[in-house]
């Protein structure tokens, strides 16, 4: 092996160390679809990544910086609570040109199951 090849691999090795592991769950999320766009919010991407509620505050930058990554930008939409009242809350959104439609209503753990791909 030549010491052109030693350093390539050794720059490969590099970079796959630095990357986040959050990044390969958050890869396969797929989101709710709804007029031409892809949503899907913060709490649960949180959930799907197993962070425990009092973990949480110091997680959302790193999200963050995931989510932004994977070509989704933040933002503030209306989601509908557990008494089916909409509220606003935050989370992810990206175009949803390929992304198949869903037709029905899920629950709430359904879409869980969605979003995690299972």
């Amino acid at each position: 092996m030549s010491f052109m090849d030693k350093l390539c691999a050794a720059e490969n090795e590099s970079a796959m160390r630095n990357i986040d592991p959050w990044l390969v769950t958050l890869a396969g999320v797929r989101g709710k679809v709804g007029k031409g766009v892809e949503q899907i919010s913060t709490q649960l991407l949180m959930d799907i990544l197993n962070v425990a509620q009092h973990e949480r505050g110091k997680n959302y930058r790193r999200l963050s910086r995931c989510m932004a990554a994977l070509g989704w930008t933040a933002q503030r939409m209306l989601a509908p609570n557990r008494r089916a009242y909409l509220e606003q809350v935050r989370g992810y959104a990206r175009d949803a040109r390929g992304v198949r439609r869903e037709q029905q209503q899920q629950t709430p753990d359904q879409e869980l199951s969605d979003a995690r791909g299972q």
